[in-house]
């Protein structure tokens, strides 16, 4: 019996049809609703919208001489915000968040008073119904979570239905959702991701479980595809003048199949790429090995001091000390931009010369020659892999490696905003370029890009709706065999 004949490919794609038909079709209705209401999360925008201004005439302490005692630190991330008014430092240690009071250099201790205070400044007008400790749930899923667990989940009493999650480590508010956005989501991320929360604990079992159904999916419309094919007539046609020997459901399912098949294919390749199967492309992330090359050395608290005078802002709303090319500088984030203070002076820094910038990359490939250093005010094809990203003037470098990687460094604060060799490219193209149709010319028009997904998942609906309606009529009449 030949496992590879015409009988064959109609029952294994009626089989998966029936068997994945359904997830199919919330495929692509989710996707739709992920265009407009994204997996619920605290933006970088929107975290520093809610902080009070940094006020640093109330700093006391430096964190150099609160931590000089310590020893053994893996400091990762040191920044100066404000917290019920008061200054707090907050550092990434060994993987976990801790936080330290700048005005009298006692450890934040979280407690319900803390973190009510906490709410209040993020939102005055709030008045929390229910506070509860939670280790994760639905919408904290996300491993980046993992320093501050476990959280407080503070429900609050207004018309938006507002949840907002804190840290038990530094008692900021870290993710904030609203009733809609959470209603929106579990018909679009959670089922589009397959992001239900005893699952995706699971992480390996997950991976796999949307690589497999992801495979056998773009299996059932690739064969449907192909039969489709062997079954049109062009010239030589059906009775009745038709192209299709089918009727109602099945010649919906026939002649939408063929008119959409190619992009259901590659958009379901795209999403089975995402998952990184046999690592074959990816995104390219900065190794520890550039980090380290780039910014010269690791944090050193001894370098962990503020300026005597640094000027009164509004517009400051936390500082985060940075290193470039073996110097400490001080990252000041506003809400609109970020700038550098001299560590000394307290003054505003000016944009690195690209001199500068090209002398410290050539560290991060030694071995390898720059080829071209290029500037851009509008980003490329590459650096705009999302079409809602923020594009800043950059410089782009980029080195005659074998896999020709690149560098977008911004020249204001040093830092290196993304990074491609030839697979992130691949990446690129593969997934946000096939899946998010982010290529041109519809990269430049949000409207018409979002028609034209529009219109091609509405193909891909109506072909799994026809599909599952063909499948179980076939399952009540027994004749899911016959031909």
């Amino acid at each position: 019996m030949r496992i590879v004949s015409l009988r064959n490919l109609h029952l294994w794609h009626r089989w998966l049809g029936i068997v994945l038909g359904l997830l199919v079709l919330f495929w692509f209705i989710s996707g739709l609703v992920m265009l407009y209401v994204p997996y619920p999360s605290l933006t970088q925008a929107e975290r520093l919208v809610h902080l009070r201004p940094v006020n640093t005439q109330m700093v006391k302490f430096s964190a150099g001489e609160l931590l000089k005692k310590q020893t053994g630190l893996k400091l990762e991330t040191l920044k100066l915000a404000m917290l019920n008014h008061r200054p707090v430092y907050h550092l990434m240690i060994n993987n976990h968040w801790q936080s330290i009071w700048a005005d009298n250099g006692q450890k934040v201790l979280v407690s319900q008073e803390l973190l009510r205070a906490s709410v209040k400044d993020f939102d005055a007008s709030a008045r929390i119904e229910n506070l509860t400790k939670i280790e994760l749930d639905q919408w904290s899923l996300s491993t980046k979570y993992d320093g501050h667990r476990p959280l407080y989940l503070a429900e609050l009493d207004d018309l938006l239905g507002t949840h907002l999650y804190l840290s038990s480590q530094t008692g900021e508010v870290v993710i904030d959702t609203t009733r809609q956005e959470r209603a929106w989501n579990w018909v679009g991320a959670v089922i589009h991701w397959v992001y239900f929360t005893p699952l995706r604990v699971q992480a390996d079992l997950w991976r796999q479980v949307i690589l497999w159904t992801a495979f056998l999916s773009m299996l059932l419309i690739g064969i449907g595809f192909w039969l489709g094919l062997g079954r049109i007539r062009i010239e030589k046609k059906y009775k009745n003048n038709r192209i299709t020997p089918y009727t109602g459901w099945k010649k919906w399912h026939h002649l939408i199949g063929l008119a959409g098949g190619i992009f259901c294919i590659t958009w379901l390749l795209s999403g089975w790429l995402s998952v990184k199967p046999f690592d074959w492309i990816s995104e390219r992330k900065l190794t520890e090995h550039e980090r380290l090359q780039w910014t010269g050395q690791p944090l050193n608290i001894k370098d962990m001091a503020l300026p005597i005078n640094i000027p009164r802002n509004p517009s400051l709303k936390e500082i985060n000390w940075v290193n470039f090319a073996g110097n400490t500088y001080l990252l000041c984030r506003g809400v609109s931009q970020d700038w550098l203070l001299d560590k000394h002076t307290g003054r505003s820094g000016k944009p690195f010369s690209r001199s500068v910038l090209i002398q410290q990359a050539k560290r991060l490939r030694a071995d390898h020659a720059i080829v071209s250093v290029t500037a851009l005010q509008h980003g490329d094809l590459y650096y705009r892999a999302s079409p809602n990203k923020i594009i800043l003037p950059v410089l782009r470098m980029q080195f005659n490696d074998t896999n020709r990687t690149s560098y977008y460094i911004n020249a204001n604060t040093s830092n290196i905003v993304a990074t491609y060799d030839d697979k992130s490219r691949l990446y690129r193209w593969f997934f946000h370029g096939l899946h998010r149709l982010d290529i041109p010319p519809l990269s430049d028009f949000e409207l018409p890009r979002q028609l034209v997904i529009f219109a091609l998942s509405g193909l891909g609906i109506i072909l799994s709706l026809a599909g599952l309606i063909i499948g179980f009529r076939r399952l009540q009449r027994g004749h899911v065999y016959k031909i």
